[in-house]
């Protein structure tokens, strides 16, 4: 960080301090990714909410805000120069921008090095976006947006489910460890493939070995049992027959141990420039470091990224390991349990939550026939239906839905297929 603009970001909040018109005028040129230090962000972030409160933004104020001593606070509002607050701002917006471009340059160098074409890292930089506060009137908007509501919206079914995602948005699925996460992330990526959406899987926790073994089980039904225990000469051509159908041509599987963060959102804009249309990351707490300020940024940045190529981006999410009662049963998750930030919860759009009941499901099954579900596999596996003992009592909770209705469907496990299946009020699963 140089002088200047060090200079210049203290002048900036002390200035807010000195002058409620200086903070609310900053408030609108500025944003807390702007300033370059951690501290600086803190302070302009604290002046913010009080703006947007209507609160006072001097130094004690700020104080209490922060929850700090205002020793330092009154040096820095010793600095104020509030008339010439669009001036600083401004020296504070080109800094930040050069700091991004620099950023931006050294992400393209990485992404040259690991074999990104040079076409795709030069049109990622000519593109790079600078993101600033657009004020309209509604009329003006009216005018611009009404003639886009004739026209019925591209969207991504959830067929089994009912539910549809848009693309731009960021889709969650939490689970805790061995409840299905990942097999319903190939569920989803096998169904959108097979409408020949272009589905690209970033695999943080396993190989692409591991995941095609999940995917044969869950296209051709021969269960990863089998496959571990070595397949014969017909099973092996079943397999090798449901991994080349159509739909595989449009499913692609990304090594992820060696790639960074900022090389996997670089590859995800390559890839919608190429005409991809749905991302999904396993998971996203091996993506980053697994602290809160990480994970928080993470999960903000895969929405920007969203949003900005257009695309449906599906994150599988870790879920805390710990039981919630006292005699050491694991209840159901609940937005709470998303591991280590609640910028998950705010940034997603969908939020589904996976959870499978204990061995002992008596009552949890009479509750879901008496709400009038008709649940099936009651019978003990048998030499004939060895498969039955993989299939766990479960559901799949949509706790967060921005557009729809939030609920709770039972649904079957199947651990050897790699397969959720919602059960039906009718009778029997879908």
């Amino acid at each position: 960080m140089n002088g200047s603009e060090y200079d210049a970001e203290l002048e900036v909040l002390g200035s807010c301090m000195a002058s409620p018109d200086a903070a609310a005028e900053a408030a609108v040129l500025l944003t807390v990714e702007d300033f370059a230090r951690e501290s600086h962000r803190a302070m302009f972030a604290a002046i913010c909410r009080l703006v947007a409160e209507g609160m006072d933004t001097g130094p004690v104020a700020l104080s209490a805000e922060l929850g700090s001593k205002p020793v330092r606070l009154l040096d820095i509002a010793d600095r104020a120069r509030p008339h010439a607050i669009v001036t600083t701002c401004g020296i504070v917006r080109r800094e930040a921008a050069t700091r991004r471009a620099d950023a931006a340059l050294r992400n393209a160098l990485t992404s040259l090095r690991d074999g990104e074409a040079a076409s795709d890292v030069l049109h990622a930089l000519a593109t790079l976006p600078e993101v600033r506060s657009v004020v309209a009137t509604v009329a003006d908007m009216c005018e611009v947006l009404t003639g886009e509501w004739t026209q019925k919206r591209e969207t991504v079914s959830l067929s089994e489910w009912g539910k549809r995602a848009r693309f731009g948005e960021l889709f969650l699925i939490g689970a805790r460890p061995g409840v299905g996460k990942s097999a319903l992330a190939s569920q989803f990526a096998v169904e959108w493939a097979a409408r020949h959406l272009r589905v690209r899987l970033y695999s943080y926790e396993m190989r692409p070995s591991d995941w095609l073994e999940r995917l044969a089980a869950h296209t051709t039904g021969v269960g990863l049992e089998r496959i571990e225990d070595g397949l014969d000469a017909d099973y092996l051509a079943a397999v090798r027959k449901g991994l080349t159908g159509e739909w595989a041509r449009f499913l692609e599987v990304v090594d992820c141990s060696r790639m960074t963060f900022d090389a996997l959102l670089a590859d995800m804009r390559a890839f919608s420039r190429h005409g991809g249309r749905v991302v999904i990351v396993d998971y996203l707490q091996l993506a980053v470091e697994q602290t809160y300020e990480d994970v928080t940024a993470a999960s903000r940045r895969l929405k920007l990224a969203a949003l900005a190529a257009d695309l449906l981006v599906v994150a599988v999410s870790q879920l805390s390991r710990r039981p919630a009662r006292d005699d050491g049963s694991t209840r159901a998750p609940s937005l709470s349990d998303l591991r280590q930030s609640g910028a998950l919860e705010q940034d997603a759009d969908t939020v589904m939550l996976l959870h499978t009941y204990e061995a002992d499901d008596t009552k949890v099954r009479e509750a879901w026939r008496r709400d009038g579900y008709a649940l099936t596999y009651d019978t003990p596996p048998t030499p004939e239906a060895p498969w039955a003992i993989y299939k766990r009592l479960g559901h799949v909770e949509f706790a967060k839905v921005r557009r729809g209705v939030r609920e709770r469907i039972p649904a079957w496990f199947d651990g050897s297929e790699m397969r959720w299946t919602p059960v039906d009020r009718m009778g029997g699963a879908l």
